[in-house]
């Protein structure tokens, strides 16, 4: 019993000797192959530091160019802000001969290009005087005319209106205005969206609507 004991305990420092002699044997292929990453790692260090002496050197000369110039980064900012400006949608006021004292005086565009469509500010039955005119359905009129001035202004009618927004101090208005509405907007096939809103007031007293449009350019 004894026996079997002592040679069950030499295998198993003979499976450990063998062990350790793997562990060795990886070891000193790894040392060996240190020389090899050694050398490159100083060829590396060698073409950092030849590199950094040429660029100190061209330092010198003023040559220097890691860094852009003053002049070189104005240049590049323009070209980007040229191509931003290439890139956004074209932008253009659209204003009636008849309303360019609506346009001084209050500080606004009755109508404005923006890419592909045109938006018309909101219009009432005023004219170009700027007096309210007498009467609902010739106020409604003059508010469809001054819509028509900003479409022809920018080349369009009322068959490119996409959108139309009416806003009423009288909702019991809206057959009087449909009546009128269908004298301008006259192409069954290119009706427009309606939206109609009921307001307590509008701008002047004495007004009774207000139009507000968007229109699809042409190409």
């Amino acid at each position: 019993m004894a026996r079997a004991w002592r040679d069950e305990r030499i295998a198993e420092l003979e499976a450990v000797v063998a062990a350790k002699d793997v562990r060795i044997a990886e070891l000193e292929q790894q040392v060996s192959a240190l020389p090899q990453q050694v050398a490159l790692l100083m060829k590396r260090v060698a073409e950092l530091t030849a590199k950094l002496d040429q660029n100190f050197r061209r330092n010198e000369r003023g040559e220097f160019d890691c860094a852009p110039s003053l002049h070189d980064t104005k240049a590049e900012a323009n070209v980007e802000q040229k191509t931003r400006t290439r890139d956004m949608p074209r932008r253009e006021s659209v204003v009636p001969k008849d309303m360019k004292d609506i346009h001084e005086r209050f500080r606004y565009s009755p109508g404005v290009k923006a890419g592909p469509l045109l938006f018309i500010a909101g219009q009432v039955g005023r004219d170009e005087n700027l007096n309210v005119v007498e009467g609902k359905e010739a106020q409604f009129v003059q508010a469809f005319e001054n819509v028509k001035k900003v479409l022809t202004a920018a080349g369009v009618t009322f068959d490119d209106v996409v959108e139309m927004v009416t806003y009423h101090t009288d909702m019991r208005d809206l057959q009087l205005l449909m009546k009128v509405k269908d004298q301008y907007v006259t192409n069954l096939d290119r009706l427009p969206t309606w939206t109609a809103i009921g307001t307590t007031a509008l701008a002047m007293p004495g007004l009774f609507v207000e139009i507000k449009c968007t229109a699809l350019l042409p190409d």
